[in-house]
């Protein structure tokens, strides 16, 4: 979260499509996924995967980010390949 003080790019990617908010899906607070929403990041992102989010959050068991994304609008429903969705 320091790197965005200092002009970090929120919606940078590397060659995978992970952002940021990827990144913090996985081990974030909610109190961190809410501040890169509010900076611009977006819950429809995907991975090469074509993960969401919000898949990533619940993959990693991590509610905290869980209920900030559904917080916000995330799509509980959102299918990936082989009809995964985040929640069974």
């Amino acid at each position: 979260m320091e790197l965005l003080g200092h002009g970090a790019n929120v919606h940078k990617q590397d060659r995978d499509g992970m952002k940021m908010l990827h990144l913090f899906a996985r081990d974030g607070t909610e109190k961190e996924i809410s501040h890169l929403l509010g900076m611009g990041g977006t819950l429809t992102a995907h991975v090469s995967s074509g993960q969401t989010l919000l898949h990533i959050a619940a993959w990693h068991w991590n509610a905290p980010a869980v209920r900030a994304m559904l917080a916000k609008g995330a799509d509980r429903e959102a299918v990936i390949a082989m009809d995964v969705r985040p929640f069974i």
